[in-house]
């Protein structure tokens, strides 16, 4: 049915059978950018989100599924991603992994996922600057979006970039 229609409308003749990962805000099997100023609060919000998935516990107010994470880290180590989580409550859990990677953020392309079934890429912004690419101009995202899609281990996982 074309024109136009009330969200009641739409939501009464349409059903989908969309994934979520956290309810009406990151749908299963896509790519997602957070983005914010250095210093904003954006690793702050991965990782509280990470606990969130990994718990299934609510997070702002919305559902979230229990999903096996890679965090994948070129801004701090391994090890202080890994305290942070320790500190937030995440100590015990298998579910979490962690990825440092500092020289060739790219290379993440070369690592197997398949045990994950979200990826979490902290500072994507330096993975794009390393590929002397623009974090501003869409066509310079959108290459680095396709090269995740090409490797067959980040096909059919939720993808999150955090700038």
């Amino acid at each position: 049915m074309n024109g136009i229609r009330t969200v009641k409308e739409i939501l009464k003749e349409e059903s989908t059978d969309d994934i979520w990962i956290w309810d009406s805000i990151i749908k299963a099997k896509t790519i997602n950018i957070i983005s914010g100023d250095e210093s904003s609060g954006n690793t702050t919000l991965m990782i509280n989100l990470c606990k969130a998935i990994s718990d299934e516990e609510d997070f702002l107010g919305c559902r979230t599924s229990k999903q096996k994470i890679l965090y994948i880290t070129s801004e701090m180590s391994a090890r202080d991603i890994s305290a942070v989580f320790e500190k937030i409550g995440l100590k015990d859990s298998d579910n979490v992994k962690v990825l440092e990677l500092h020289d060739d953020p790219l290379s993440l392309l070369g690592y197997s996922v398949m045990n994950a079934d979200l990826v979490i890429i902290d500072l994507f912004i330096q993975i794009l600057i390393n590929e002397g690419k623009d974090p501003n101009v869409y066509k310079d995202v959108n290459e680095v979006y396709g090269e995740l899609r090409k490797g067959s281990s980040y096909r059919d996982k939720t993808i999150i970039l955090n700038r």
